[in-house]
């Protein structure tokens, strides 16, 4: 049988409840976009901008920045097909109580 492991060096993964992104913006507000992205693809139009930053509570321009990047991340994680999800993660998510870049 195994036992918990007790050295308090080790610290496990965080698990996906545990992370916070980097971003600043709140878990609901990335799914929102992340949602709209599926939706509308990488360029919404300006109409769905200006609905996605009343809905999100973001600046029409930090909502076209946000698709942008977006668009820009999945071309290039598409081009890095050794990457790992955990490696992906710690690049763009810190665990909770960390410091966020929005923070800094």
């Amino acid at each position: 049988m195994c036992s918990a492991n007790s050295d308090p060096d080790i610290v496990p993964p965080p698990t996906p409840m545990m992370l916070q992104p980097l971003s600043g913006l709140t878990r609901t507000q990335l799914q929102m976009l992340a949602t709209a992205y599926k939706i509308c693809g990488a360029t919404p139009t300006e109409h769905q901008v200006s609905y996605l930053s009343e809905r999100v509570q973001l600046s029409t321009a930090a909502i076209t920045a946000w698709f942008l990047s977006r668009k820009v991340l999945q071309d290039w994680i598409q081009q890095q097909p050794g990457m790992s999800l955990s490696e992906l993660q710690s690049m763009f998510y810190a665990p909770s109580g960390r410091e966020t870049l929005a923070k800094r």
